[in-house]
Formats: structure tokens, sequence, C-alpha cells
């Protein structure tokens, strides 16, 4: 049986409204995503009347981040009786998924799902530091992963592939810097923790050097580095620049994707360096990332209707600041989680109708600024409705999706 993929609009799932009207116009039966956006999309429709888009669903992946039950509960309860739900782990270097579970209905609402057992190309192992196995149900250890699907290497970066590619008994696996648990009492495999800065950020891997070399574009000199803060992940750019924090947001979001573009930049005169005229980053500036919020001197409040809407949506999602919301108060003042952004950029969709992108909205972060925008640009055709579906059938390569 031939299958169709359904193609949103660029940044379409920022907007939650619209991704879940979506799934539910174009009668999507397969949903392959990542649990943080799961839990947007559960909370949304909790507060809307129509719960029915994802009742054609069949089958649910979750893949990327640890999943708790908790989330899998909630979307269980949109869609239909027969749907499943599955725990996926892998990475792009053994062919996506290489060990899957299936979610029975039996774990706590506080548990994380286990990741379950390899699949049938897939060959797993467990080692210690000496890459010696660990012991099932008393260890953690490495996850390893070999089978049909291990890639060969990185095409242009040799240098790279000898850090991930190991020989074990005569054939290759992959070093996934994951800590991984065997439990002996129903032969699931739980992921524990990533141990390496591999830079794990927003369910992608990345490399801190693409981000520098778009930065290089631009300014004399740079270093990024990963903090985290409240459990979440941060990048901050330190930049040897003349350039406005607003331009270098701007040019980041053009060349790259939302969740690589640095949180916080700093600009300074120059980067520090040591005897070997290697960038020091224990003599880096600290950061201002952990002070409190920094709130304009006056507070000015709502002038229009819109400002006042848009002010009430921010104190909802912004509960802390209290009476020192101005409209004059920029997002990235308040240092608070990016995703915060999300939900408040689907909190606009829900509110408002208009075909603005959520990169808008980043570079002009502040309440007045938004209520401009959304008066200007609110309109009655949803955004979503430009998705399509398309039969994967193009140029020299064809393909025929199969679903079961």
């Amino acid at each position: 049986m031939g299958g169709q993929v359904i193609l949103h609009h660029p940044n379409g799932n920022a907007s939650v409204s619209c991704f879940s009207e979506t799934i539910g116009r174009q009668q999507v039966t397969l949903l392959h995503t990542v649990p943080s956006l799961l839990i947007i999309l559960g909370d949304y429709l909790s507060t809307i009347k129509n719960k029915n888009s994802l009742k054609t669903l069949r089958c649910v992946l979750s893949e990327g981040e640890p999943l708790m039950a908790s989330i899998v509960r909630k979307i269980l309860s949109f869609v239909n009786e027969h749907c499943r739900f599955y725990n996926c782990y892998g990475y792009t270097e053994c062919t996506g998924t290489a060990v899957q579970y299936i979610d029975e209905g039996n774990s706590n609402d506080a548990d994380f799902l286990p990741i379950g057992r390899p699949l049938s190309r897939a060959h797993i192992y467990l080692l210690d530091e000496y890459r010696q196995p660990v012991i099932p149900g008393v260890q953690t250890g490495e996850i390893f992963i070999g089978g049909s699907g291990l890639f060969y290497g990185y095409y242009g970066c040799n240098e790279l592939t000898p850090r991930v590619l190991c020989n074990l008994n005569d054939a290759f696996f992959y070093k996934t810097g994951d800590l991984g648990w065997l439990n002996t009492r129903n032969k699931q495999l739980e992921f524990k923790e990533h141990q390496y800065d591999q830079l794990k950020l927003r369910n992608q891997f990345m490399e801190i050097q693409e981000i520098q070399r778009v930065l290089m574009k631009i300014v004399a000199d740079c270093v990024v580095i990963k903090e985290k803060h409240k459990n979440t992940d941060y990048f901050i750019a330190y930049v040897q620049t003349t350039h406005t924090i607003e331009y270098l947001r701007h040019h980041c979001l053009t060349f790259l994707p939302l969740y690589m573009t640095p949180y916080i930049f700093i600009i300074v005169d120059t980067l520090p360096v040591d005897q070997n005229g290697k960038i020091n980053q224990q003599n880096l500036p600290i950061s201002d990332f952990f002070y409190l919020p920094t709130f304009p001197s006056e507070v000015k409040l709502p002038r229009t209707e819109m400002e006042q809407r848009v002010h009430k949506i921010w104190h909802q999602v912004f509960s802390y600041v209290g009476s020192n919301l101005s409209i004059s108060t920029s997002f990235f003042s308040l240092r608070d989680d990016p995703k915060s952004f999300i939900s408040l950029f689907n909190l606009y969709s829900i509110n408002f109708n208009h075909n603005l992108r959520i990169t808008t909205f980043i570079e002009q972060p502040t309440i007045a600024e938004h209520a401009r925008l959304l008066m200007e640009n609110t309109t009655l055709e949803a955004r979503c409705d430009r998705s399509h579906s398309i039969d994967i059938k193009e140029g020299e390569l064809s393909f025929r999706l199969h679903v079961s």
C-alpha cells in the first residue's frame, strides 16, 4: 500500500495549532517526533475544544530525548484506542532507530520509558571504560551500536571517524557516548545519561565549529560554549566584533536553525589565549546568564488593546515577572528557557490568526513590537492551509513509502 508524506510549511512545527490541525485535516497516520514537541502538543490539546485532530494516528514514534510516561499518557488520551506508541533510540550514524520500546501502558507517570530492545539489524554492547562488558542489572555501561545499518565514516571529515568508530570482535561499532543499563527483570535497555560533551542540545548533536563558522563570516574572532541552567543547555557566544547583538542574532538566524542560534552573545575586546595560542575558555568573562532578569528602568504600560492582549499573554508565560513587565521588555532580558518563546508563539497562534514566522518575533523581541507585528499581520487565512501532501516521486529518484 502506497503512503504519502505531508509537507508542512517552513517552521510549521513551531506553530502547534497549525501542526495539530494539519495532522487532522490530512488524516496523518504516522507521527515521528520528539518528546519536547509532544509536551507542547499535549498542553495545547488540553486547552482547546476540538481534541480530535490526532484520532487518525495509528502510530506515534518518539525519539531523540528521554521520554516520560506522563507524556505518553497525555498523548494517548487524544488518539484512538488502537494507536501504538513507540520510544525509539538511535543515531544517524546507525541509520536511525536501532533500539525500540513499545509502550504497554504499565509505567508510572514519573518514570522515564525504557528505550527497549535492539531491532533485528542492530547489535548493542554495554561496555565499561576498558571496553569490557558490564554486569547486567548491576552496572551502567556506554552504549555501542553495530550491525548492518552502521555508517562507513564522515564524508570529508576523516579525522572525526576514528573518534566514534571502533573495532570490537572483528566488527565495527558506533561509540554513542550514552550510558545505558539493562533491566534484567523485563530485559529492556534503559537510557541513563549522555556522558560526553558531544553537545546534545534540543534533540540535535551538532558541532560548535559550525556555529563558529557562521559567526566568523562577520566577526574578527569568536568562541561558542555550552552552559547548563535549570536543566537546560544553552549556547553562549563570545565574539570580538563591532556589530550589535541584534545584528549578530539576525545573522545567525539567517544561516542557522533556531535551536543552533546562541542564546546569549557577549562582546569582548579580545579572547583570552593560553601559552600555546589557543583560546583559554577558563578565562572567558563570566556571562550574565545566571544573573537575575533585567528590566527597563521605566515600566511602560500597554497603550492599545493589542498591547494589552499581548501583555496578558506574556504574564501567562512569564508569571514570575509580576509588575516589572513593561511593553519595552525584551524576551532575552528575562533569561528564560528558549522553549518559553515557543509557548509564547503558540499562544499567539491560538489567540490570533497570523502568517508570521517565529523568527520575526525573535528579531523584534519586545511586547510593543509583538503587538505591532500582530496588528499589522493578523489575517483570516490560517497559514497552516499551505501544507500539502505529495507522493515521493521526483526526478531520477523514485520512492514509495509503505505503511503497515
